[in-house]
């Protein structure tokens, strides 16, 4: 069993999506022995997911998060919905999944 990021734009599955995030942060800050300022991070107040992009197609949001478009892989090689984005966007995901399984046979074959 694996777990990937199914990407909705190139159907392609992923390891990883990039990620720009809001964060509000509490740092302490020192000064070391060159008079200088050192900045430790202390506590990550708050994060908030702004925008996930997948570099190969350019795709793009601001609506959804990287753990919605989680898709589970059993060992039989069928991939299973996990991600919230999949459960709006159920056609497309049928579509997608169907496209990388005859992809699959035609490359054994």
């Amino acid at each position: 069993m694996a777990f990937k990021f199914l990407c909705p734009k190139c159907g392609k599955l992923v390891d990883r999506l990039s990620v720009v995030a809001d964060e509000t942060n509490e740092y302490k800050v020192g000064i070391d022995g060159f008079g200088e300022t050192v900045w430790e991070l202390d506590e990550v107040i708050s994060s908030e997911c702004a925008v996930v992009h997948h570099y190969d197609c350019d795709f793009e949001t601001h609506e959804w998060r990287p753990d919605d478009f989680l898709v589970e892989i059993d060992d039989d090689g069928n991939i299973k919905p996990v991600g919230d984005y999949w459960s709006f966007f159920k056609e497309d995901f049928k579509r997608l999944t169907e496209n990388l399984i005859n992809n699959q046979k035609v490359n054994k074959a």
